[in-house]
């Protein structure tokens, strides 16, 4: 990567991020719940900074759906462009007009990590499932995510990095019953930002056509010419926008800068694979009829629903 403006930007906000943890965590003991919220405060700025203005981010809310189900109090909400007006502040978020949710943590702990994982599937229950694309068919209406300042180094005798994906593995073969479920974005903003990553490959032989499906939690881990501790803000916008990208179009041209700016260059995840995961006899069939007619490119790159084979 060149010497770009971009790295300025990050560096900025990550001193700012790391300043207010020093002051936020110097009185948790005392208040640990006015902490908190100060906490959810610095990443609700970053991301009205940083997402277009349509688009409206509110704290301490919950999600509810058509059938009078709710979720847990989530910390950020970010709301579709078009959510009510006079709806915005009644704390009470209806599910098709909320974009993506965040929980928040002033230091990220390992034993918060179940209860994150039991949120995310208990949230994205609240939707209904899609149908129609691989994109729909592996991913929830909603982004769910997790910010948080920083990290519990406990354990002095493994790399914190490891130690934090070693643990998202197992609880994600404890826990997630679908890739639907799985927690979407992990930012700790002096750590590194996983992202949960989907994909399908069509394996045929001469007898049949099998749909293979992964995921794992990606780490972005290799920086070109880039200070390594502005990758993990760096990363969170830039998935952040990428995924929002598949439902606003007018977001693409600068998901796609972002992604062109070349922050990293290489990730690590350990993959998981799903046997025999079941898509819907409609997208089965459309894709085999269309597999032989699309070019490579067509199949792995860009937000088309239908053609897009990496997600």
């Amino acid at each position: 990567m060149f010497d770009h403006e971009y790295k300025e930007f990050y560096s900025q906000i990550y001193s700012e991020l790391q300043s207010e943890y020093s002051r936020i965590y110097k009185r948790t003991s005392e208040d640990p719940g006015t902490a908190g919220d100060q906490g959810e405060e610095n990443w609700a700025e970053i991301l009205k900074d940083w997402l277009p203005d349509s688009f409206k981010i509110v704290t301490k809310g919950r999600i509810i759906n058509e059938r009078n189900e709710t979720s847990p109090q989530i910390d950020i909400l970010v709301l579709h462009p078009d959510y009510p007006k006079k709806l915005v502040n009644k704390k009470l978020y209806f599910s098709n007009g909320v974009l993506a949710a965040f929980e928040c943590k002033t230091t990220l702990r390992i034993r918060d990590l179940k209860k994150i994982f039991l949120n995310s599937i208990q949230i994205k229950n609240l939707y209904s499932k899609r149908k129609g694309s691989f994109y729909k068919e592996l991913n929830c209406g909603l982004i769910y995510g997790v910010l948080a300042h920083s990290y519990e180094f406990s354990n002095k005798q493994l790399d914190p990095e490891i130690n934090l994906e070693n643990k998202l593995y197992e609880l994600d073969l404890e826990l997630i019953n679908s890739p639907i479920d799985m927690v979407d974005l992990f930012c700790v903003s002096n750590l590194g930002t996983w992202e949960a990553y989907r994909t399908v490959y069509l394996t045929t032989t001469p007898d049949e056509k099998v749909f293979n499906t992964f995921t794992a939690y990606n780490r972005f881990n290799r920086i070109l010419e880039i200070d390594k501790k502005i990758m993990p803000i760096a990363m969170l916008t830039s998935k952040l926008f990428w995924k929002l990208a598949w439902q606003y179009q007018s977001l693409q041209g600068i998901a796609k800068y972002f992604n062109n700016l070349s922050v990293y260059s290489s990730f690590t995840f350990t993959p998981r694979i799903w046997e025999n995961y079941k898509y819907s006899e409609n997208l089965r069939n459309d894709v085999l009829k269309k597999f032989e007619e699309l070019s490579q490119s067509e199949k792995i790159y860009g937000w088309d629903e239908f053609n897009n084979f990496n997600y």
